[in-house]
């Protein structure tokens, strides 16, 4: 044994070496890799026709026609209401877009980037999906 070791283990300081020398094996990566051209700056907008800071959602108890956790996926699809959901979406669709008409405001969600076909675009919509809010199909099928 060391002179510097206890029979209890490591000293503090030895901790104190690994843990900062494994600190920083964790940040070269963000030091040594280039950031891609695609990375989102502060300040910059992701969307041209929506403010970035600009957030909806909707909790609608009739969207299932019972209130069931913990169930499977297939018994928690036959809940669902698929109209009342199709009707929810276009009115978040409307909400986010600022617009009073459905088609308006797809239209003005759903934009071509310039130099880029429809196969090369890309549409993500970000869903709650913990503890008893569940996404079902019907909302991705939208």
């Amino acid at each position: 044994m060391r002179n510097d070791e206890s029979p209890r283990g490591p000293s503090r300081r030895d901790f104190l070496k690994v843990a900062l020398a494994g600190a920083g094996a964790f940040a070269l990566p963000a030091i040594f890799v280039p950031r891609r051209l695609e990375a989102f700056e502060p300040g910059q907008r992701v969307h041209p026709n929506v403010s970035p800071l600009r957030v909806v959602g909707i909790e609608d108890a009739q969207m299932t026609s019972d209130r069931r956790v913990r169930i499977s996926w297939r018994d928690q699809e036959k809940l669902v209401r698929q109209d009342v959901i199709a009707t929810n979406v276009d009115r978040l669709a409307c909400a986010l877009a600022e617009e009073r008409n459905v088609g308006d405001a797809w239209r003005k969600l759903l934009i071509k980037p310039p130099g880029k076909d429809w196969s090369e675009v890309v549409v993500a919509i970000k869903t709650t999906h913990i503890a008893e809010h569940h996404t079902r199909s019907p909302v991705m099928a939208k």
